[in-house]
């Protein structure tokens, strides 16, 4: 077992990072770049889209861009955290004192089960954007949709933009 350190990098054409963007708890995000079926969608409506999230630790909990990842514009992060209520914690006493304020943040997670959460995360993206892309789900509030719905009223061919 290794522990993870901060790390970005690339897997097939999409971005990664594993951060600790509050000083703290450890995250993982993966990026979409520009015009990926997921661009600016939120992490929210891909549940109500019944997408669900993939399998990563406590699911999706944040879509944007995180504190550390503003260098990388044009794309669209959606990431988890290791800092649950099972996920194995250090205590942390302020005044070193141990009736004081305790403060918890999870220890650093084993790099191997963060990668390999990060694959899933693509897997299931790869997955989600074929299902978006082929028209197999859709949301009444979502831009996208509703841009895809007015081109098929009037015919007019958006797949090109």
């Amino acid at each position: 077992m290794s522990k993870i350190t901060a790390r970005e990098g690339e897997i097939d054409d999409y971005r990664y990072a594993v951060l600790q963007p509050f000083g703290r708890h450890w995250c993982a995000y993966v990026g979409v770049p520009k015009n990926h079926p997921m661009e600016n969608i939120h992490w929210t409506t891909l549940y109500d889209l019944g997408l669900n999230s993939p399998a990563v630790n406590g699911g999706l909990s944040f879509s944007g861009v995180p504190d550390g990842l503003e260098n990388h514009t044009g794309y669209t992060w959606f990431g988890w955290d290791y800092n649950h209520a099972w996920d194995k914690h250090n205590q942390h006493y302020p005044n070193g004192e141990k009736d004081s304020n305790i403060e918890w943040y999870a220890e650093a997670p084993d790099g191997d089960v963060i990668m390999g959460e990060i694959r899933s995360c693509i897997e299931w993206m790869n997955d989600s954007a074929g299902k978006l892309a082929r028209g197999e789900v859709s949301h009444q509030d979502c831009p996208r949709c509703k841009n895809e719905e007015i081109a098929k009223e009037s015919l007019i061919d958006f797949s090109a933009l």
